[in-house]
């Protein structure tokens, strides 16, 4: 793609305030696009013209709704959609995981990117781009064995909600796809400062093994990249993984 083939795109990024979200932000602005970043913990203002910083918690429904007012206010439309945001469980089977620990995961995970794409989608219906998604899920989407029972769970249905998305509006233009990504350097449970479940993580540990290399986040952008733009792609599920799904 050209360097700016995202030349004057509004695209909301969720999770935008660090890590992958970060770097997606960073990308599409190079790319040329106006970036709308949401992140539960940014409290930062941006001058520049193509940035607009967003606090927002995902998984309350009426700060969605308002931060999504707000990005449609200051460029007057929506043009795509990066549900980045997400957070890890503590490696625990469904026997040791907490009801909160559930919840959370559910409400980050599954009802955030539902809260946002429901909120952007009568922008995408009526504009002539018609819209363009990518839900950030994982290959735990897939497996069982790459972490605990919440995010496992709560990413399968994630890959759920991508599927149905990109069946029920592909009539109207609207296309929805997902990355499966795998283990990236600085989002891995180290360092959220929780302690692992001692059960979990030692049955998963095994399989962690198999890994062939850690992520970075300058390694998904080009597949982010590549399902935000290419034409007659929807329902795509890229696993980006070093091949860690073949194992």
């Amino acid at each position: 793609m050209t360097e700016k083939q995202l030349a004057d795109q509004v695209v909301i990024v969720t999770g935008g305030a660090s890590g992958i979200g970060q770097c997606a932000v960073n990308c599409l602005r190079a790319h040329g696009a106006r970036v709308a970043s949401f992140d539960i913990t940014d409290t930062a203002t941006s001058e520049d013209s193509d940035l607009l910083l967003v606090k927002c918690d995902v998984s309350l429904e009426g700060q969605v709704e308002n931060a999504v007012a707000l990005v449609a206010a200051q460029w007057e439309r929506i043009d795509m959609l990066v549900n980045c945001a997400g957070i890890l469980d503590r490696f625990a089977g469904v026997g040791n995981t907490a009801t909160e620990d559930w919840r959370r995961c559910f409400a980050v995970n599954v009802e955030g990117p539902m809260f946002l794409t429901r909120a952007c989608m009568p922008y995408f219906l009526r504009q002539e781009t018609k819209g363009r998604i990518v839900n950030f899920c994982s290959t735990a989407s897939i497996r069982g064995a790459a972490c605990g029972a919440a995010y496992t769970a709560s990413k399968h249905a994630l890959l759920g909600l991508s599927r149905s998305t990109a069946w029920m509006y592909a009539k109207e233009g609207v296309k929805c796809n997902a990355l499966l990504i795998g283990p990236t350097e600085g989002t891995n449970i180290t360092n959220t400062g929780r302690e692992p479940d001692k059960f979990g993580f030692e049955r998963v540990q095994p399989y962690g093994g198999l890994l062939p290399a850690l992520l970075q986040a300058n390694d998904i952008m080009p597949h982010l990249l590549h399902l935000l733009t290419a034409p007659g792609v929807n329902g795509a599920e890229l696993a980006v993984d070093h091949g860690f799904t073949t194992a």
